[in-house]
């Protein structure tokens, strides 16, 4: 799996154009692995929670658990936070699909399918190669944000 750090990286630049709340979708780009990791982290020797972490990194469990967490706020921000999440661990999981593996993969259309599918690139700790080129590219994004707000900021003050 590409760690969180590249996981993070990359919602945080494809959020540069789909424009979906910031803080939504970057906790929706590592939402799978806060659902299905602690379990192995703290029980690494159960069989079961191995498998309950390898379906929460499907698309109709991470859909129905964001759609869950979306209800804990209020009914006006609701579909925004739903669609934030999703998108989110939707780039999660196709960053995922891009992973070699030496047995199965996920299980893409869990719970009609337990075939899996997925388009091997690179090995999972091949993805630390990549931090730096992401890091480069997140920081370009963030530095023209700024320089755009504080260029409306500055047009702002002219004006009054």
């Amino acid at each position: 799996m590409p760690d969180l750090t590249i996981h993070l990286l990359t919602t945080y630049i494809a959020n540069h154009k789909l424009k979906l709340n910031p803080y939504f979708i970057l906790v929706g780009g590592i939402f799978p692995d806060l659902l299905g990791r602690p379990l192995i982290i703290l029980l690494p020797q159960n069989y079961l929670f191995s498998w309950v972490s390898v379906l929460l990194h499907t698309p109709v469990p991470v859909f129905l658990l964001a759609y869950v967490a979306s209800l804990l706020f209020t009914e006006f921000n609701r579909k925004e936070v739903f669609a934030a999440l999703s998108v989110g661990a939707l780039g999660h999981m196709l960053l995922d699909m891009t992973q070699k593996h030496y047995g199965d993969a996920y299980y893409w259309l869990f719970p009609f399918s337990f075939k899996t599918f997925d388009i091997p690139l690179l090995w999972s700790d091949e993805y630390i190669l990549a931090i730096p080129v992401f890091a480069v590219a997140a920081g370009l994004i963030w530095v023209a944000k700024k320089y755009r707000y504080m260029k409306t900021l500055n047009h702002e003050i002219v004006k009054t």
